[in-house]
């Protein structure tokens, strides 16, 4: 899914939209992946839905995959291995970024940017070979709410890979 920061969907879609990937998410073990940056909507929106969905049944059992760039996240010198006490061995970033903190996995490159949102294809090529990896064929889907420019390409090499994508235009509601 993707998104950008200006992006802001209306109370009634964001409801409608949070149902909607909420009860296709349970109801397919959907790998979900954002950018994961608590300033971009949809990323919000999606951890909200983990959020939700793990009150109302803690079994229930979805990912919500954050995939950025290491330099994006405010402070990310300061994040910390869960295994070790010692901090990533990388430079202080000046991201502007914070995490959203209800997804499930970060899956964060380091370019050498710093808060620059064109992931180029990393994203799409990620996702295209996590399904292809699976045990069993995982459908793929695009969603973009809203976005900037720097989506067009991802968006071109999805169509072009005959995936499909479903766009939102959170201008006009």
């Amino acid at each position: 899914m993707m998104g950008d920061a200006d992006s802001i969907p209306s109370i009634q879609l964001e409801k409608e939209l949070l149902q909607g990937i909420s009860d296709a998410a349970i109801a397919s073990d959907a790998w979900i992946i954002t950018s994961g940056y608590k300033e971009e909507s949809i990323s919000e929106l999606i951890g909200e839905v983990v959020y939700k969905s793990r009150i109302k049944n803690p079994e229930i059992n979805f990912s919500a995959i954050a995939v950025g760039k290491w330099g994006n996240i405010h402070d990310c010198h300061r994040l910390k291995q869960r295994s070790s006490k010692k901090q990533f061995p990388t430079r202080k970033g000046h991201g502007r970024y914070n995490l959203e903190l209800n997804h499930t996995h970060y899956i964060f490159f380091d370019d050498g940017t710093c808060d620059s949102l064109d992931n180029g294809e990393f994203t799409s090529k990620l996702a295209r070979q996590i399904s292809r990896g699976a045990r069993r064929r995982l459908p793929m889907i695009t969603v973009l709410v809203g976005g900037t420019l720097h989506a067009i390409e991802s968006i071109c090499t999805d169509l072009q890979k005959q995936i499909p994508v479903v766009i939102v235009d959170v201008s006009h509601i």
